[in-house]
């Protein structure tokens, strides 16, 4: 039966082919109460069980670091570090020890707990923090218990994945050859899913939900993750119209990545300069593989949506220098935050306007808002050292705000400088002129 579907892109590209729908492999049965006098035997095995795990997940870092890249396959050094914490080490054994539990039980009841704590946070990132606990639980479990390993990387030719969600470790098995798209009921684009397969270049939707339901093993597929539209079992003149669009996309894109390497240049002469634009740290991969000369516009905005508290200085430095240092020594141009109007964030108080599109939004919050400005600021200037920064600040309406948003930025150079920090010497400043005032 043909259907329409609609989910969330995450890696933009079209993908056709026959569904391949995989179910989870379900947890193993779990003995979940033990005696007083085996509780030395299940810290011993909870404790090899964790030497046992980090060691598939060293592994899984090194295939990740080959197949997606050094930044992606941190990852797994993030799941290494959550598996290794004491605060979850130490629940697991009070478990054991405290309420008799099994080393299986402890560990997927102590993860479960934590991942629990993450969801309850209403926070998109935090959210797909929370599946990784849950992984590194499971991954507990199944080295405890000796159960089965889901394998989901054994696919023939011309495969559309279709399933529930995926596991870190599950999208590094994958190969683009034979996965030509993937459709996932849940998950979300900040989850470590969708980093690395966005990092392979697979067609992504994630978000169908119960919708997926409808499409059944061996059905003909055909994914356009550019709109977020997916077609299954469309009639024979349909399929046949799709197959030509899908075909030329892809020889166009081979066309094009033959050409990515050639200087920008006009007939004539003349050169071009050719940017990407980015939203997070994660498409600077994407920006190089298309031969990009830099980063036109880095959108800071992501980094503070979809939260409940604003990013930390040094969750933010973090990102910037991921970037600076990727494209180095390309130019990457950062704009400060450009919230309000059709972009608000919860944690900053804005008042009803008439016209909130040109009312305190961007520059004009940020020199109202100074505290959450010069965090900003202080994140950039440090991770200046690691690159070619240039400085944005949007929504200039008229040459006081620049002149204050300027002041701010030398004011926080000094703080840092007397701190002993480390910043460029020359950084370019600029604005964007977009508002009728300007």
């Amino acid at each position: 039966m043909a259907h329409r579907l609609k989910g969330i892109p995450v890696m933009p590209g079209l993908g056709f082919g026959h569904a391949v729908v995989s179910k989870p492999t379900p947890s193993p049965e779990i003995d979940g109460r033990i005696p007083p006098g085996d509780v030395d035997r299940e810290l011993a095995k909870f404790r090899g069980a964790v030497d046992d795990a980090c060691r598939s997940l060293e592994r899984i870092r090194i295939e990740a670091a080959k197949r997606a890249g050094d930044q992606e396959a941190g990852i797994f050094d993030a799941q290494l570090l959550m598996l290794q914490d004491p605060s979850l080490l130490d629940l697991v054994e009070l478990k054991i020890r405290r309420d008799l539990r099994s080393a299986a039980a402890a560990s997927r009841l102590a993860c479960e707990e934590n991942a629990a704590i993450l969801s309850a946070l209403q926070d998109a990132y935090f959210a797909a923090r929370a599946q990784d606990v849950l992984d590194i639980g499971d991954r507990l479990v199944r080295c405890l218990t000796d159960g089965p390993w889901q394998d989901p990387g054994d696919f023939p030719e011309r495969s559309v994945l279709v399933t529930n969600d995926l596991a870190p470790s599950d999208v590094i098995t994958l190969d683009p050859q034979n996965v030509r798209a993937v459709l996932l009921a849940q998950g979300g684009a900040t989850s470590h899913a969708a980093i690395l397969l966005k990092a392979i270049g697979i067609p992504t939707l994630m978000g169908i939900g119960a919708q997926i339901e409808k499409i059944a093993q061996g059905d003909l597929v055909f994914v356009d993750a550019n709109v977020g539209e997916v077609r299954v079992n469309p009639d024979d003149e349909t399929a046949l119209e799709l197959k030509g669009g899908f075909e030329a996309f892809q020889e166009e894109k081979q066309m094009l990545a033959a050409l990515k390497d050639l200087p920008g240049e006009t007939l004539d002469g003349a050169k071009v300069e050719l940017l990407c634009n980015i939203g997070n740290a994660e498409e600077t991969k994407y920006a190089k593989d298309v031969g990009a000369e830099g980063i036109g516009l880095f959108r800071t905005e992501f980094l503070f949506l979809h939260r409940q508290a604003a990013p930390s200085e040094d969750a933010q430095f973090i990102v910037y220098k991921q970037v600076l240092s990727a494209m180095d020594p390309h130019p990457v141009t950062i704009r400060t935050l450009d919230a309000g109007g059709d972009k608000p964030i919860p944690y900053v108080y804005l008042a009803d306007e008439v016209n909130p599109f040109l009312g305190v939004r961007a520059i004009r919050l940020c020199l109202q808002e100074q505290t959450l400005f010069r965090t900003q600021l202080r994140a950039l200037l440090r991770a200046s050292i690691y690159g070619n920064l240039q400085i944005m600040f949007p929504m200039v309406a008229v040459i006081e705000e620049l002149r204050q948003a300027k002041a701010i930025l030398a004011s926080v150079r000094e703080e840092l400088l007397a701190e002993g920090c480390k910043v460029a010497e020359a950084i370019p400043i600029g604005m964007m002129i977009e508002t009728p005032a300007a």
